[in-house]
């Protein structure tokens, strides 16, 4: 006859840096507590800070108008604009992007979250 486990038996619930921490160092045991004790906002917080440090970093180190001038040279759309138009057009991109990528880092993930929610649901 096996014992049967008990709460004076049973290994104290994980925190939530102990289950990030627990994922890579001993994944057995975390996603046992985690599948014990479900939660999303932690899952959640991780995304929008991932998603606002790729920004970041692609703001700083590679640059939207980079990235833009170099989707022109191979659009063929932006290849039949006047010069001066295409470099307005660019400068115009490059001043919003950096907003809306920090805007979709924040909403886009609790959106997808809503979005596939919804499509489960149905």
């Amino acid at each position: 006859m096996t014992p049967e486990p008990s709460s004076e038996n049973a290994a104290p619930p994980m925190g939530e840096a102990g289950r990030i921490v627990g994922v890579l160092v001993d994944p057995k045991k975390a996603f046992a507590d985690i599948a014990l004790r479900p939660s999303w906002l932690t899952p959640m917080l991780l995304m929008v800070v991932v998603g606002l440090v790729f920004t970041y970093i692609f703001t700083t180190r590679i640059g939207w108008d980079r990235y833009f001038h170099q989707i022109a040279e191979t659009n063929t759309k932006m290849q039949q604009m006047e010069p001066q138009a295409r470099e307005t057009a660019i400068q115009m991109q490059s001043k919003f992007a950096p907003i809306g990528g920090y805007v979709f880092s924040v909403l886009g993930p609790p959106l997808m979250a809503l979005i596939v929610g919804g499509v489960i649901v149905l």
